[in-house]
């Protein structure tokens, strides 16, 4: 990536000199795209993906490093189409929300409000269409900020039209971001006016002051007379001496004279030597506006919903997984999905293990459904959701989506406290309900934060002993040598043999050593510390294994090979970037102006900046330094936010003034390694 980047940038610098900046004549970036970079070339950067490096300029402009995203996988391909919905889009009573946009004139609507009947994306094409309007388009600077308006400012995901690739459909996400997805899944969707109002001619002002329809000669209550027709000036009479008339008097010069007698009784007069003055023409009549919406339909309560459910039973780890709501009648958000699963005794399918993976995959990817997963981050705010391509992604919990529960873990087990090494030992599946194979049993120790148990140290061997031999069980052990492709296993009689490892057994893990346990629980923290009489401990965790409560910060040995961060700074690696916290002593706390110079300023101006909270993954590792240590953080503002972002002591990001002094996370990226 080091390689490429530099070519990017180029790339992104002459399309913003070639394409970009012939936009700038008009006032919609966006829709200047459409016109100069019409194809689909996906560009990412910091977790984010566009459409082509056209657009991400204009949402993005001082972005000028970009990567070439990963190829779109191919659609899956359908096994049965999902059932339709039981409600009809056309005939039924939406909840909607309407916003006139300025900027184009147009007038927008979100459609469900209440989540009642959620259509697919042609479904909801064709609603707005059946209504004289269009699914607004995502791709123009006004129709953009319309979607960001009712979808992504409630909380809502969207779809909407515009330019996408083949065989996907454009969403907008709760958190405002584009991204293109199976079209089959239901979701909420804004329409638009087809039409923009700006392009009307504006109503016509009176007539202009000159041509007057000609009043009848000079207020007398006689008719006048049939002279020959006048020029056009306004008197009646030539400017010539007046000729005499049967009217001897002269115009009054005084306050404007009685209005004439209605022109009816008038006999017929000679017709005037110029056309009047048509009637001004009517202005367009105004939208009509979005009709009141009805009463929204009933709540549906999930605890006694009809719910149409289907089963799969995973022999790899002997749980039944169970999706609901087939035929969509009463979708859950996240919360409503994981206390369903827990009434029922079971939980949600956490997506981070194998055999939930392919549960999960061949109950909603094979069926084109998108479902609630397990294995929530509960700091980020956000849910896993398994997309119709069988993707894990991070979005909004509030939204209503199938979901997937399983059975609870079948395992009777039983454990022993060793006090030789301090560390406990676990043999599993005592009742032998659900036997595993050696890989299978190794994944399930690390997974849950130990080992398999190695039967070449001497307290280990003798928990073996004791949890198996003594049971007359057989149980997989630790300690494999990866080049024989072989196993090593306990035998009932105590014996350690190397066997195929394909075989279904019990297996018995332990805890890690105290110092081990330190680095899975707080591997991020390098602030050494040390006891009375200097000797240093890589963070008050080792100290505690050595027996130390009485610690004082200090610098880290020169000999330790840790990062030499000072006495107070947390540091993490991470996608490529390194991020440091200053400080956990609090003696560092800047305003953010102060935060973001001290960012900028740090080894002379290289590359360090504060942390954009719209990058997932930066996110991520501002959590695991500051949340996960209960303290508050300065995050990196966006051009167009008017307050300051941070991350709160329980992870959650709040937009708040920039004056308080707060610990702060900066980050540099690294080179690769050639």
């Amino acid at each position: 990536m080091a390689r490429i980047q530099p070519v990017m940038a180029l790339v992104t610098l002459a399309l913003f000199a070639s394409g970009v900046a012939a936009t700038q004549v008009s006032r919609d970036c966006l829709g200047g795209c459409a016109g100069s970079h019409p194809s689909f070339e996906p560009v990412c950067r910091d977790g984010r993906m566009w459409y082509n490096a056209c657009y991400m300029l204009c949402q993005a402009p001082n972005v000028t490093v970009y990567e070439r995203c990963p190829a779109s996988p191919s659609p899956s391909p359908v096994r049965s189409r999902p059932p339709p919905p039981s409600c009809d889009p056309q005939r039924y009573p939406y909840a909607t929300q309407t916003y006139h946009c300025e900027s184009d004139c147009r007038t927008y609507t979100l459609v469900d409000v209440n989540a009642g009947c959620m259509p697919n994306w042609a479904g909801a094409s064709a609603y707005c269409e059946s209504r004289g309007l269009e699914l607004a388009p995502w791709d123009t600077d006004a129709s953009n900020g319309a979607l960001r308006k009712l979808c992504a400012a409630n909380r809502f995901t969207c779809w909407a039209g515009g330019r996408t690739p083949d065989g996907l459909c454009p969403l907008m996400t709760q958190e405002g971001y584009m991204q293109y997805q199976g079209c089959e899944q239901p979701v909420r969707f804004v329409c638009r006016t087809k039409t923009s109002m700006c392009s009307s001619p504006p109503p016509p002002s009176p007539n202009p002051p000159s041509p007057r329809p000609p009043s009848p000669n000079p207020p007398s209550p006689r008719p006048p007379s049939p002279s020959p027709p006048s020029p056009p000036p306004p008197s009646p009479n030539p400017p010539s001496p007046p000729p005499p008339s049967p009217n001897p008097r002269p115009p009054p010069p005084s306050p404007a004279p009685p209005s004439p007698p209605p022109p009816s009784p008038l006999p017929p007069s000679p017709p005037p030597p110029y056309p009047p003055s048509p009637a001004p023409p009517m202005p367009p009549p105004p939208p009509s506006p979005v009709p009141p919406s009805p009463p929204p339909p009933p709540v549906c309560n999930p605890r006694t919903a009809p719910y149409k459910n289907t089963s799969y039973y995973c022999q790899n780890d002997c749980r039944t997984y169970t999706l609901y709501d087939i035929d969509a009648i009463c979708m859950v958000n996240y919360g409503q999905a994981r206390a369903y699963c827990e009434r029922t005794g079971g939980e949600l399918v956490p997506y981070g293990e194998a055999p939930a993976m392919g549960a999960l995959h061949k109950l909603c990817r094979d069926n084109r459904y998108t479902c609630w997963t397990g294995g929530r981050d509960e700091r980020s705010g956000l849910c896993p959701l398994m997309t119709q391509e069988g993707h894990i992604v991070q979005q909004g919990c509030e939204q209503p989506v199938r979901w997937v529960c399983r059975t609870k873990t079948p395992y009777k087990n039983t454990s022993y406290y060793c006090q030789n090494d301090c560390r406990t030992y676990t043999l599993y599946d005592i009742d032998a309900i659900c036997m595993v194979d050696y890989g299978q049993a190794r994944a399930y120790c690390e997974r849950t934060g130990g080992e398999l148990v190695p039967y070449g140290e001497a307290p280990a061997f003798g928990a073996l002993h004791k949890l198996c031999r003594d049971r007359r069980y057989t149980c997989w052990t630790g300690g494999r040598d990866e080049r024989s492709g072989l196993c090593p296993l306990m035998t009932a009689d105590g014996d350690v043999v190397q066997q195929g490892c394909g075989q279904h057994t019990r297996w018995v893990c332990r805890t890690k050593g105290c110092e081990a346990t330190c680095d899975l629980k707080y591997h991020n923290w390098y602030v050494w510390v040390c006891d009375k009489g200097g000797q240093a401990y890589r963070n008050w965790c080792y100290a505690a294994c050595h027996g130390c409560y009485l610690y004082t910060p200090c610098a880290a040995p020169r000999d330790s090979g840790e990062p030499a961060t000072g006495d107070n700074v947390l540091s993490l690696r991470d996608g490529g970037y390194l991020y440091r916290m200053w400080t956990v002593d609090a003696q560092q706390r800047r305003t953010y102006a102060d935060a973001d110079a001290f960012c900028a300023g740090l080894d002379g101006g290289g590359g360090w900046a504060l942390v954009p909270y719209t990058d997932l993954a930066g996110y991520g590792a501002v959590r695991r330094l500051c949340a996960n240590n209960s303290f508050t953080c300065w995050l990196k503002r966006g051009e167009r936010d008017e307050q300051y972002p941070l991350m709160a002591a329980d992870g959650s990001l709040q937009m708040q003034g920039p004056e308080q002094r707060v610990r702060f996370v900066c980050r540099q990226r690294q080179q690769q390694q050639q």
